[in-house]
């Protein structure tokens, strides 16, 4: 009976790796890093001009 196969053990460094040498990632994560600086950039400005939102009468 041959022994049971090895399993390879997968590092997050190499998933990492995987995800930004690989040109289909890379486009996906592109649109997903976009997304997120948008998001930060319109929570920072919500932050430091949100007054400015609100009317005063």
């Amino acid at each position: 009976m041959a022994p049971p196969p090895q399993q390879q053990q997968i590092t997050l460094g190499q998933i990492l790796r995987a995800q930004y040498t690989d040109p289909e990632s890379w486009a996906a994560n592109k649109v997903v890093l976009t997304a997120f600086g948008t998001f930060a950039a319109a929570v920072a400005a919500i932050a430091a001009f949100g007054d400015m939102l609100v009317p005063t009468f």
